[in-house]
C-alpha cells in the first residue's frame, strides 16, 4: 500500500497529461516544445543538481551497474534468440527488443523521488548513467542490423554519448567525485530548473500515449511485455540478492528494470525504419499494465 500510495501521484500526472492532450489544452503546439525543454534542459539540470550534491563514493555504483547490465544483457540475448528461432519479421525485431529492455526514465525518477526523496534521486541518477548508454547501443544496433538504415559505429556512438542525460550524468559524476564546490548561483539555478522537471516530464509522457493501439496487442507484444514488466525485474532482483545489494540501491535498480517502455522508443524506431506502429502499441500497453506491476516490484525491492 505504501508503494501504491507513492506511485499514485505519478500515474495521476500521466493521466492528466493524456486528458490535456485530448482536450487540446493548452494547444497542440505546446507538447513538442515541452518535451524538448524537459529532455534537453530540465531533466539534465535535475541529474546534475542531484549528483553534484551527493558523494558517489558512498554509493554502491559498481554493484548497481553489475545488476543492471547483467539483467538487461540476459534479457536482450534471450529476446534476440527467441526472435531468431520464431523467425519473426525483421522489421519487428527492433521494436520488440526495445519493448523488452527499454525503460521510461522519467517515470523512474518520479517514482524514486516520491518513495525515497533526495536519496532516491541520487541512486536513480546512477541507474540512468548505466541504463541509457547500454539500452541505446543495443536498440540502435538491433534496428540497424534488421532495419532499413545502417548507421556507422561513429553515428551510434554519437547518438549515445551526445544524449543529454548521459552528459548530465557525466558532469554530475565529475562534480561529485572531485568534490569541487558548485557556485551558489549555478546551484540555485539548477535547483529551480529541477523543480519543473518531474511535473512537465510526466505530463509530456502522458500526452504522448495512444491507447487506441491496445486493440493491436498480440502474441509477440505479449511476450515482450511479460519480459519487460515481469522477467527483467525478476532477473535484477535475483542478481541483486546474489550480490547482497541492499535497499534503497536494490529497490531503485529493480524499480528501473520494471518500468514500461519509453515513448522515445517510437521516434527511434520510426527514424530507423522499424515497425513504429508495433512500438506505439507496446508503449501504450506497458504503461497501462505498469499501474499494476510497478507497485508490486517497488514493494519487493523495498
Amino acid at each position: 500500500m505504501v508503494a501504491l500510495g507513492a506511485l499514485a501521484p505519478v500515474f495521476a500526472m500521466l493521466v492528466l497529461g493524456f486528458v490535456m492532450r485530448r482536450a487540446r489544452f493548452p494547444g497542440e503546439g505546446f507538447w513538442a516544445p515541452a518535451e524538448r525543454v524537459t529532455y534537453f534542459v530540465l531533466f539534465p539540470a535535475l541529474i546534475v543538481s542531484t549528483l553534484s550534491g551527493e558523494s558517489l563514493r558512498a554509493l554502491p555504483c559498481l554493484a548497481m551497474a553489475i545488476v543492471i547490465a547483467s539483467a538487461i544483457g540476459a534479457m536482450a540475448a534471450a529476446t534476440l534468440l527467441a526472435m531468431h528461432l520464431a523467425r519473426w519479421p525483421a522489421e519487428q525485431r527492433g521494436s520488440l527488443l526495445q519493448g523488452a529492455i527499454r525503460m521510461n526514465t522519467y517515470v523512474g525518477i518520479a517514482a524514486c523521488q516520491a518513495t525515497w526523496g533526495p536519496e532516491g534521486l541520487a541512486y536513480a541518477a546512477v541507474a540512468i548513467a548505466v541504463i541509457v548508454p547500454l539500452v541505446n547501443v543495443l536498440a540502435v544496433a538491433t534496428l540497424a542490423w534488421y532495419g532499413a538504415r545502417d548507421p556507422t559505429p561513429r553515428a551510434i556512438a554519437g547518438a549515445v554519448f551526445a544524449n543529454p542525460l548521459v552528459v548530465a550524468c557525466a558532469v554530475g559524476g565529475v562534480l561529485s567525485v572531485s568534490e569541487l564546490p558548485v557556485p551558489s548561483v549555478l546551484a540555485d539555478t539548477l535547483a529551480i530548473l529541477s523543480r519543473g522537471a518531474l511535473p512537465l516530464g510526466l505530463l509530456a509522457v502522458g500526452a504522448s500515449l495512444h491507447f487506441d493501439r491496445l486493440l493491436e496487442f498480440g502474441v509477440t507484444e505479449s511476450l515482450a511485455t511479460v519480459g519487460k514488466l515481469v522477467l527483467l525485474p525478476a532477473a535484477g532482483y535475483a542478481v541483486a540478492e546474489a550480490l547482497g545489494l541492499e535497499p534503497p540501491a536494490s529497490a531503485v535498480v529493480i524499480t528501473f528494470l520494471a518500468l514500461p517502455t519509453a515513448p522515445s522508443a517510437y521516434l527511434l524506431t520510426k527514424q530507423m525504419g522499424g515497425d513504429a506502429a508495433q512500438m506505439s502499441t507496446l508503449i501504450a500497453t506497458q504503461t497501462l499494465l505498469a499501474v499494476l506491476t510497478l507497485p508490486f516490484w517497488l514493494g519487493v525491492g523495498g
